[in-house]
């Protein structure tokens, strides 16, 4: 096949896989506050990386994916706005080729819950 047919292909496998709605395998995290009050310098620790939030007001969410490169617990930490940190909240294991959705919710009185579940890729 010719360099121009093959990348004629591609592009067009790509295009048909965007609009199947294809999904890449990954880790997806969620960070919901469902509490009354804003929470402030979020971070959220996982094998190897680390990810931060300036502010989520009640009712807001954050999602990104995150690649961990180590194992290790997903370690949740937050600021309240007396500005006293909240930490650490450990959660699931995370690390290299791992899938899943982990939801990390905050609720009233800053209690903090994990959702959802990552396991390593077979």
């Amino acid at each position: 096949m010719k360099p121009r047919n093959l990348i004629a292909a591609f592009m067009l496998s790509l295009t048909l896989c965007l609009l199947a709605g294809c999904k890449t395998k990954g880790l997806y995290v969620t960070v919901q506050n469902h509490s009354n009050e804003n929470i402030f310098r979020i971070v959220v620790f996982y094998g190897s990386g680390s990810f931060d939030i300036e502010k989520l007001t009640p009712g807001q969410t954050h999602h990104t994916s995150i690649n961990p490169q180590q194992s290790n617990l997903i370690e949740f930490r937050f600021t309240d706005k007396n500005g006293q940190l909240h930490f650490p909240y450990n959660g699931p294991k995370v690390g290299l080729d791992y899938e899943g959705n982990i939801i990390i919710e905050v609720k009233n009185e800053y209690k903090v819950e994990f959702h959802g579940e990552a396991k390593p890729t077979l």
